[in-house]
């Protein structure tokens, strides 16, 4: 494979660390719940607790950062 092409293809891999974190958010209720079934039924995932929501500085402004954020409530 021409190197151009290795890197392109490489390019669109993500991956999540351990301890990482996925934050979802959208306005659409129907796309809301399958995100969460679908990470909820997988094994690799984890819900965060109250706690560590409210102490996570990110979690805060997500709502107010994002256009999905400010039409969610």
């Amino acid at each position: 494979m021409p190197r151009s092409r290795r890197w392109e293809k490489e390019s669109k891999q993500h991956r999540l660390g351990v301890s990482g974190i996925v934050y979802t958010l959208t306005d659409v209720e129907e796309l809301g719940a399958w995100m969460e079934g679908c990470l909820d039924t997988h094994p690799l995932f984890e819900p965060l607790s109250e706690e560590e929501v409210h102490a996570d500085p990110f979690a805060a402004i997500l709502d107010l950062a994002t256009e999905e954020g400010t039409t969610a409530d």
